[in-house]
């Protein structure tokens, strides 16, 4: 492929921003009021063949249908999660259980033609194929700093010399920022059931009330601004 830049535009107003767009990637906050509300908009004013997608981490498309009002639109709505940082050519696909077959395979095919890493979820599952694993790392990963097992520090660092991997899950959330990562948590807590007291309590309690939200934020977040 040639590299050539592309062109980003700035846009204050949604209906200008979509106007003539053949795909929408919503990638607003981790909160799903504002999610159904965005589609809704979506549904009205971007053209009426526009591929619509959610690239949330933990909400399945499925849960931004209920403010739609025309059955067809369900059929071009589907997730396509991108995985930070964005050097990670990896993109998870996934439908919202109405999506027409030939625009997951349009999106597979168009993935592969820009250098993505396609991978086809086989059906709805919160947190897709890479983030439940993820998901998984980083309950323990705050367990262990709410309950004095370790630091941030020292678990990136074991993390890191064990699976020869770059970053550790402390940089990784950190990167991410501390209060999209209690969003995410917060769902996987009501979806499984899960007690919040050392994952999403832990993380408002000690970092995201005292603006501790990571990369973004002088102050730092699980691991010191130093390191960050």
């Amino acid at each position: 492929m040639n590299n050539i830049p592309g062109q980003v535009n700035f846009y204050t107003e949604l209906a200008s921003a979509v106007d003539n767009a053949w795909i929408v990637f919503e990638a607003i906050p981790e909160v799903l009021e504002l999610k159904l509300s965005i589609f809704a908009e979506l549904e009205t004013q971007a053209p009426s063949d526009c591929i619509l997608t959610s690239n949330s981490s933990s909400f399945k498309s499925s849960e931004m249908l209920s403010s739609l009002v025309d059955e067809d639109t369900k059929t071009r709505i589907c997730s396509v999660h991108y995985i930070m940082p964005p050097q990670i050519k990896a993109v998870e696909i996934m439908t919202c259980g109405f999506t027409a077959p030939a625009i997951l395979d349009f999106l597979i095919q168009k993935c592969k033609e820009t250098t993505l890493q396609p991978f086809l979820v086989q059906r709805e599952s919160v947190g897709f194929i890479y983030n439940r694993l993820w998901a998984a790392v980083k309950r323990e990963t705050l367990m262990m700093l709410s309950e004095g097992v370790s630091d941030a520090g020292v678990v990136d660092e074991i993390f890191k010399s064990v699976l020869w991997t770059r970053y550790g899950p402390c940089f990784m959330m950190d990167h991410v920022g501390l209060d999209t990562v209690a969003n995410i948590e917060r769902h996987y807590v009501r979806e499984r059931g899960l007690s919040d007291e050392h994952t999403v309590k832990f993380l408002e309690d000690n970092f995201v009330e005292q603006g501790k939200l990571g990369f973004k934020s002088e102050k730092g977040g699980l691991l010191s601004p130093r390191s960050l």
